[in-house]
């Protein structure tokens, strides 16, 4: 009968004897896992660790905020090349029919910046502490 590696993982670790292939393969790992290992990591190891993962994790905070500004300029260049191909004067004088879209507009993303500002931003502050 062919034991599962779970069902001969645990024969083995009762102390039970097999002598098939996988049984002794499996008795010469577990033989060898109880060996400490021969060398000893630096008292630094885990801050200079660490540090290499927050540097790293700096690097793609930039690239993304490069990502951003260069995105940013290239819309802000496209916006003015069409805005300067169909200006009247009469360009925005539906607004002034939309008072309350240009309202509602304004209040909207006041409120979006007052949630980011009181509740996600101190939720992010209380995660990285």
């Amino acid at each position: 009968m062919k034991l599962t590696d779970e069902e001969l993982q645990t024969k083995i670790e009762q102390g039970l004897t097999e002598t098939s292939a996988d049984a002794q393969a499996y008795q010469h790992v577990f033989k060898v896992l109880k060996i400490d290992p021969e060398f000893n990591l630096p008292i630094q190891f885990a801050n200079r660790l660490v540090s290499l993962l927050e540097k790293k994790e700096e690097k793609r905070d930039y690239f993304w905020l490069a990502m951003g500004i260069l995105l940013s300029i290239i819309s802000l260049i496209v916006t003015i090349a069409l805005l300067f191909e169909r200006w009247s004067i009469n360009s925005f004088s539906f607004l002034s029919s939309n008072v309350g879209l240009v309202v509602f507009g304004v209040l909207f993303v006041a409120l979006l910046q007052w949630i980011d500002k009181k509740i996600i931003r101190k939720q992010l502050e209380s995660h990285k502490h």
